[in-house]
């Protein structure tokens, strides 16, 4: 709801979800599987009445707020915006992980019996911004602001009283909500034929949810680690060259880093113990130090009236990192690529004929790998799977296209 008066803008709202799910996956394997242990090849028998992998997992996530944002026009220059949000939120999940292949073999799980684990949190977040008109065509801006991301579960097999096999440290069931503080302060301007944005942002961090895997059977986890921060500079421009060519384009530089070290439970409660999963100083992954967008667009009219548009657009992203962890069974650094498109369309009235490439130059562009490490059937580690992939960039792709409006 908006409101609007000569000296304050305001805006009010509400929010309720409730959101239930229910998963589970059963699967029976017959025969002898091959598997790999310290003293070569040997083979293990899958039992022909069991479920060899049992999983399951029930959620239900409630989440209300209320949230509202007032801007005070301090005079005709000057204006500051306030806002909030208060939320309340619960995530309820029932799991269970079994894998009751050859009872009593090295295979066996116990009876490990569902898991309930319920996650509750509310708190209220801030946003302000200062925003200071320095003429009709240019602005000074500067904001802090709060975000929030809950919690969850892991739903990964952990220790309990009798347990036999993949015993790991209760604080791998669930994980817990992570916050950040923003600091931003840019300057917007404008004239006949450019116009542009300039930045720089402080990220500061806190409890950041952290991809690992358990250390025993190599369950897929998350973890809070302590504290991390990404700061950097980011810039945006549109240049109307004449008036049918147009270049926009728009480069960031970010440096993302975790800031304490990150050390998780290998133990039990019967034998607690911990490792060093990640250093400070280690980059955050999944976030290119340079990434670069540029396009060119040629807008024309034929001699028929028909619209010719011819587009030319390029995206550079440079190193990122695979993990922030450690070890070099999951870590890689990601090469820089760059992807160009093109394409012409004529437009007429009612319709439009496109021709596009896309990925003209056919570049292997990789934005996250799992590696060996990952999948690779490893006994002595406690795992016995297989599956490398990698992400990787569409590859070159020719087509048409066309639209007709009724």
């Amino acid at each position: 709801m908006l409101f609007r008066s000569s000296s304050i803008d305001w805006v009010v709202g509400l929010y309720y979800l409730d959101q239930k799910g229910d998963a589970s996956q059963r699967t029976t394997v017959l025969g002898f599987q091959p598997w790999r242990d310290a003293s070569g090849w040997a083979n293990g028998f899958y039992g022909p009445s069991n479920d060899s992998f049992v999983w399951t997992y029930k959620t239900n996530f409630r989440d209300t707020a209320v949230f509202g944002e007032m801007t005070f026009h301090l005079s005709d220059s000057i204006d500051l915006t306030v806002g909030g949000r208060y939320f309340d939120n619960k995530n309820t999940v029932t799991s269970q992980t079994l894998l009751p292949i050859w009872i009593g073999s090295i295979f066996d799980f116990g009876e490990a019996p569902e898991t309930t684990s319920t996650n509750k949190d509310n708190d209220v977040l801030f946003k302000g911004n200062l925003a200071w008109h320095l003429n009709d065509n240019q602005m000074l801006y500067g904001t802090i602001s709060e975000g929030y991301r809950r919690g969850g579960s892991n739903a990964a097999p952990v220790w309990y009283e009798g347990c036999v096999r993949y015993c790991n440290d209760p604080s791998y069931l669930n994980f817990d909500s992570d916050s950040v503080i923003n600091y931003e302060i840019g300057f917007k301007g404008s004239t006949d034929i450019v116009s542009y944005t300039f930045s720089a942002f402080y990220i500061d961090w806190s409890d950041p949810q952290l991809n690992t895997a358990t250390p025993s059977g190599a369950f897929y986890a998350v973890v809070n680690g302590s504290r991390a921060t990404s700061k950097g500079v980011d810039m945006e421009l549109s240049w109307a060259i004449t008036e049918k060519l147009i270049l926009r384009g728009g480069y960031a530089y970010v440096n993302a880093k975790l800031k304490e070290d990150l050390f998780v439970p290998t133990g039990n409660p019967d034998n607690p113990s911990e490792r060093l999963e990640a250093s400070a100083g280690n980059r955050l992954p999944g976030t290119p130090d340079h990434s670069l967008n540029l396009s060119l667009l040629h807008t024309g009219t034929l001699s028929n009236g028909l619209k010719w548009i011819n587009r030319g657009s390029v995206y550079y992203q440079g190193e990122s990192e695979n993990s922030i962890l450690n070890t070099q069974d999951w870590n890689k650094t990601l090469d820089p690529f760059s992807i160009w498109n093109f394409s012409t369309t004529l437009a007429g009235d009612k319709w439009s004929a496109s021709l596009y490439i896309k990925n003209a130059f056919n570049e292997l562009g990789s934005t996250a790998e799992f590696k060996d490490g990952y999948f690779v059937t490893r006994p002595l580690d406690n795992y016995y799977g297989q599956g490398q992939k990698t992400f990787i960039s569409q590859p070159r792709t020719i087509g048409i296209s066309a639209k007709y409006w009724f």
